[in-house]
């Protein structure tokens, strides 16, 4: 049933053969004994063609996608993404395809048997996400900074798909996660433990502080300006 589908979605019209997808539909209640692995490896296939859309819909039709998948209600988010992003990115477009947060992306991901490091993706990428929609230049560099690019890249093209972001901004966000290369905060442990600090908890909580207000500088505080502030709070 599966592999039907997903080479609809690469070969075919868009439509689908009436006789198939009637034994497609006949077939629905022997989903639950596919295996998870098996209906994982099948979704994302399919979600890495270009435009999945008409047969996720056939799917939607003929009961097949509430069978396998009953979080998939954001066809319409998923749309706008993959107009956006001309880069299938399987498990992004899984993201945008689901209805769930953190808790749930994490259920999702345990019952499709999905690999630790897709859990983690994809739990991430559930709303509410830690974007600004009208954060200037200085605040898209913050939450770059502390995201990292990649998880960066991927709300902001949510985001978009959403409707929080219009598309000019979107570029602007992506052309900026592209060519920011994100400063390295210049105080260690040993910053810290060299003015008296005795190894432990209260080096890790004075490094904290004098980042974040590195960070507010937008990363413009040097060594010297960064263990000034080291001295003012100890």
């Amino acid at each position: 049933v599966l592999r039907y589908y997903r080479f609809e979605a690469r070969f075919g019209t868009g439509k689908g053969d009436a006789a198939a997808r009637a034994a497609c539909r006949a077939a629905v209640p022997l989903l639950a004994k596919l295996s998870a692995e098996r209906i994982a490896g099948e979704l994302l296939r399919l979600l890495t063609v270009p435009d999945p859309l008409p047969t996720l819909r056939m799917m939607a039709a003929d009961g097949v996608l509430a069978a396998i998948l009953p979080e998939a209600m954001r066809l319409d988010r998923l749309q706008r993404l993959s107009a956006l992003d001309p880069k299938p990115d399987p498990l992004r477009r899984l993201a945008a395809l689901v209805t769930a947060d953190a808790a749930g992306a994490a259920a999702l991901a345990e019952r499709l048997r999905l690999s630790n490091e897709q859990r983690d993706r994809l739990a991430g990428l559930t709303p509410p996400w830690p974007l600004d929609p009208a954060g200037d230049a200085r605040a898209q560099r913050l939450s770059l900074y502390r995201l990292g690019a990649d998880r960066y890249r991927d709300l902001s093209l949510l985001s978009a798909a959403e409707g929080s972001i219009d598309e000019p901004r979107l570029r602007e966000r992506l052309a900026l996660a592209d060519a920011w290369q994100p400063p390295r905060f210049p105080l260690q442990g040993r910053d810290v433990t060299a003015l008296g600090i005795p190894p432990g908890k209260r080096v890790g909580e004075l490094l904290t502080a004098v980042q974040r207000w590195w960070e507010a500088s937008d990363f413009t505080a040097n060594r010297a300006a960064c263990l000034e502030r080291l001295k003012e709070i100890m």
